[in-house]
């Protein structure tokens, strides 16, 4: 017996990873999973972090394991980048105490060859310390930059999520007018507006009968918002199509949202 088999009812229990091996993997045979969020969101953000670009953002999938990875890989730029500036200090030191020692025996005549060997040498490691330097501060600065900016995102999910839940009456009366919408979800539509307008009674939450203000979803059924285009990133219940709870359930699940 499948445990996780009602969640996965329109699926044959034959197939692996929902038929796409490419984009999802199933390590214990119970649930899906993003193939590898974290690493791709790490790998990116890493890019990003070092070179001033916005790779993570274009390829963001929104799922909790995809912004753990780019959380994860801003702490780890940012260690890097502090290392590079100490390590390129510490370098940029040794290579200007190397060119005075160098100069000093160089003016005196004895062992100049020596002071002209050792005064190249500091050089190099003196330019080294400056690059790595200014290496590392550039690529700390930006992963620190990078994640308030990204925390502050992820800070306001929960603030859009309520623009996100805006409109749901509307897109509901429009799917109910669409002919594209199935024949039974237009009629319980119909219904639903027609309760209303008779102010019909339903008992609510706390178990008292009130009248009917809202058309409720057809039985079964989500009114899901587009992969990509969730509620708490502030997009509203315009695109927003009724789905199979089971299914919408499972996407959730895939994706990470909650």
């Amino acid at each position: 017996m499948d445990a996780m088999a009602e969640n996965y009812s329109e699926m044959s229990p034959y197939n692996y990873a929902l038929n796409n091996p490419v984009i999802f993997v199933d390590p214990d045979g119970n649930e899906v999973e993003m193939c590898c969020d974290g690493l791709k969101a790490f790998v990116l953000t890493a890019v990003d972090d070092s070179f001033g670009t916005d790779y993570r953002n274009q390829y963001d999938t929104g799922s909790t394991a995809y912004h753990n990875g780019v959380m994860s890989a801003h702490a780890s730029t940012m260690a890097v980048g502090a290392f590079m500036m100490a390590d390129g200090a510490m370098s940029a030191t040794a290579g200007t105490t190397g060119l005075i020692a160098s100069g000093a025996v160089a003016s005196t005549g004895v062992g100049a060859g020596v002071g002209a060997i050792g005064a190249t040498g500091s050089g190099l490691l003196l330019g080294k310390g400056i690059v790595e330097g200014v290496a590392g501060s550039i690529i700390a600065g930006n992963a620190a930059s990078n994640m308030i900016s990204d925390s502050k995102v992820q800070g306001n999910s929960s603030e859009k999520s309520n623009g996100g839940r805006s409109g749901k009456q509307k897109r509901l009366e429009e799917l109910g007018n669409d002919s594209k919408t199935s024949s039974a979800d237009r009629g319980w539509i119909k219904q639903e507006q027609n309760s209303i307008d008779r102010k019909s009674t339903r008992q609510s939450k706390d178990g008292t009968l009130k009248p009917q203000k809202n058309i409720r979803n057809p039985p079964g059924k989500d009114l899901a918002h587009p992969y990509k285009k969730p509620a708490r990133e502030g997009n509203s219940y315009k695109e927003a199509k009724l789905k199979n709870t089971a299914d919408h359930r499972t996407e959730h699940k895939i994706h990470g949202y909650k």
